[in-house]
């Protein structure tokens, strides 16, 4: 997609349209191909599978983060089961959706930096 097409989608999908540019600048093909292979590898059973993995292996010191309208992600009661389930962390993010950490970069390091400073 030409750059300001690749804006207004993204644009309609919750990323701001200056953001969707400067990420359009960023891409080429290789990054294309790694995000489309990471989304194909999403489908159940697959996740269900890294999922149980993930419980087995409980990563020390998580966080898991919710943003208040990530529609994308799942339902925010999954994201805090997950998170109970492996002894991690919650930060909920208010106002942000899927692309949190560009649409409130202040909030999303406030609450990261928070984050270390207990965990580790």
């Amino acid at each position: 997609l030409d750059r300001e097409t690749f804006a207004a989608v993204f644009g309609g999908l919750g990323m701001s349209t200056d953001i969707a540019r400067r990420v359009h600048d960023r891409l080429d093909a290789e990054t294309g191909r790694c995000i489309l292979a990471l989304y194909r590898s999403g489908a159940q059973p697959a996740m269900r599978a890294l999922g149980e993995r993930f419980v087995v292996a409980a990563p020390p010191n998580g966080l898991v983060v919710i943003a208040e309208n990530d529609h994308y992600a799942g339902p925010h009661d999954a994201h805090r089961e997950m998170a109970s389930a492996v002894g991690a962390d919650t930060v909920e993010l208010a106002g942000v959706g899927h692309w949190w950490m560009v649409e409130n970069p202040g909030a999303a390091a406030d609450a990261l930096m928070a984050h270390w400073a207990r965990a580790c």
